[in-house]
């Protein structure tokens, strides 16, 4: 067993590179077919409406509630958990990625950390239990037949599950309040969308360019090389800049606007490679539900508050709102 969880659960699956990386990934891919994930759009999109429901009753709604809360009961189906444990978990990750919105980190958050991942570890252990002796489908499933194949150990198979809720939950939660940022802060982005739900897609893509809800990336140069007459030994850490890389503009024309029509809009903020996110295109659904359903349903939505006010995560890597207050219009 590893003595330092969090950088096994966080680091270990997601740093894996050749033959590790292609049989760990390969082992969860068929929960993230598009088959699997079609399958979602009508949870996605029930659960979308009853959290606008709720928060349509508020007299000072903010949006980054739905923004949280929905990755979190998405990733509790997945996990084949009862929906009653969405807070439990989202206390979790919250823990886990406290250590991550300050930098450096204080010891008291790191231990919190460790703690919240070691609960996780446990709940997820009871899950796998479970599913051993009941029929089960989705992510359960799927992982428990590769550990059934050899394909994965039981640490690799319970380090697959945190690296789902971490990677799962804060990336789409900032994907969605950064959106919907953008698109309310551009007011003719905004009438493009709700004059035309089609545009939804687009509106996720153009978002995750604009605003890349990861801003870096750590990875380890496999050989020497020279970039922009800079030597790079081989073994060196390098930080990709996904953020300034979007806003390139030799790649893209008027990289500082949105515009949720544009074409070929080839940004990186999933990544890109052997290591594309794996579950971009669940991201990409619950952004597009979450777009799509918002425009439709209140389309006078505005921002509540001055955007260029409005509180941001402190992390290194992770960028997104922490708070969007917004008035409902029909």
């Amino acid at each position: 067993m590893y003595n330092e969880l969090l950088e096994f659960e966080l680091g270990y699956v997601s740093r894996k590179d050749g033959g590790d990386h292609i049989r760990i990934r390969s082992a969860a891919q068929p929960a993230f077919a598009p088959r699997c994930i079609a399958e979602l759009e009508a949870t996605v999109g029930e659960l979308t409406d009853e959290l606008l429901d709720e928060l349509s009753r508020q007299e000072s709604p903010d949006l980054m509630e739905l923004a949280h809360r929905l990755p979190l009961l998405v990733i509790t189906a997945m996990l084949g958990a009862p929906r009653k444990d969405a807070e439990r978990l989202k206390r979790w990750c919250d823990d886990i990625n406290g250590r991550r919105r300050r930098m450096p980190a204080r010891p008291e958050l790191v231990q919190r950390a460790k703690q919240g991942l070691a609960k996780y570890r446990q709940y997820v252990s009871e899950i796998i239990e479970h599913g051993e002796s009941e029929p089960r489908t989705g992510l359960v499933a799927t992982l428990l037949a590769a550990e059934g194949r050899g394909q994965l150990t039981r640490d690799e198979l319970v380090a697959t599950y945190a690296l789902v809720l971490h990677a799962g939950h804060l990336t789409t939660a900032n994907l969605i309040g950064n959106g919907v940022l953008a698109l309310l802060k551009h007011r003719n982005q905004w009438r493009l969308l709700r004059d035309d739900l089609s545009l939804a897609p687009g509106a996720v893509e153009e978002t995750f360019r604009y605003d890349a809800p990861v801003q870096l990336s750590l990875r380890t140069a496999a050989v020497d090389l020279e970039l922009s007459a800079v030597e790079i030994p081989a073994g060196t850490p390098v930080a990709l800049l996904i953020g300034a890389a979007n806003r390139d503009p030799k790649v893209f024309s008027r990289p500082d606007d949105v515009d949720i029509t544009r074409r070929g809009n080839d940004h990186l903020a999933l990544g890109h490679g052997v290591h594309f996110c794996l579950g971009g295109p669940l991201a990409r659904l619950q952004g597009q539900v979450v777009f799509s359903t918002l425009a439709r349903r209140f389309p006078g939505t505005k921002l509540a508050a001055d955007p260029d006010t409005l509180p941001r995560s402190t992390g290194a890597s992770m960028r997104g709102v922490m708070s969007l207050p917004v008035k409902f219009g029909a």
